[in-house]
């Protein structure tokens, strides 16, 4: 009895323990967020753009870890977009390299320059097993893209073919086709299908078309 009693002590002392840690953990990542959001908006009143996009990424990056994920990241996104527009519009260039990052649930697909948020696009999901998490690559690229499926074509505009104006491939870290990142159709609402991909409205995947780059990194979350 004694042994057992120890034993279930002991279990329920670790158990303590470690919600003590993440409790820890959580109150250290919500201090370091809020010192770089701090930062970030002290850089961007003094004229640092490209130091408070910094921070402000910095921050994004750390909200996974808070209580309201959601509103912390979009505090974080519109500081850096913003920093980011000040830094362009004060004649800052933007040379890259660019990425992307995905975020599902909140249907939103964010634009990287050289490590920091600079665009916000709203984004369609297609199907489950077509929008995979993990990180991907950049690889082929089309403009007005047919589509194949199960060894139909289905030329770009006809019914069938829901990759709007332009095609972006995304490859696993063996270099294989899992899914990509497509425009919307152009057909009718009644008529278009829903998407099969990430879809972007035609004039924002036209966007970031240019930008892109085989190779260049996909984050979806």
């Amino acid at each position: 009895m004694g042994k057992f009693s120890f034993g279930m002590l002991s279990a329920v002392m670790t158990g303590v323990l470690l919600l003590a840690a993440v409790h820890t953990f959580a109150q250290d990542a919500e201090w370091v967020y809020r010192q770089q959001m701090e930062k970030a908006r002290a850089d961007r009143q003094n004229g640092k753009y490209r130091e408070a996009a910094t921070a402000a990424t910095r921050a994004f990056l750390l909200a996974d870890e808070l209580e309201n994920v959601r509103k912390a990241r979009n505090l974080a996104i519109e500081l850096s977009i913003s920093a980011n527009a000040a830094a362009k519009n004060s004649g800052i260039p933007f040379k890259g390299p660019w990425s992307v990052q995905i975020l599902k649930e909140e249907g939103v697909l964010l634009l990287f320059e050289r490590g920091t948020i600079c665009r916000r696009f709203d984004l369609s999901l297609g199907k489950g097993f077509s929008v995979p998490s993990g990180e991907f690559k950049v690889g082929a690229k089309l403009g007005y893209p047919n589509y194949e499926l199960n060894g139909t074509l289905y030329k770009m505009g006809s019914v069938g073919n829901t990759l709007g104006s332009r095609w972006i491939e995304l490859r696993n870290a063996d270099g294989i086709p899992v899914s990509g990142i497509c425009g919307e159709s152009t057909l009718k609402p009644e008529r278009a299908e829903k998407p099969l991909f990430f879809s972007l409205k035609n004039a924002d995947i036209n966007e970031i078309f240019g930008l892109l780059a085989e190779g260049s990194e996909v984050k979806v979350k």
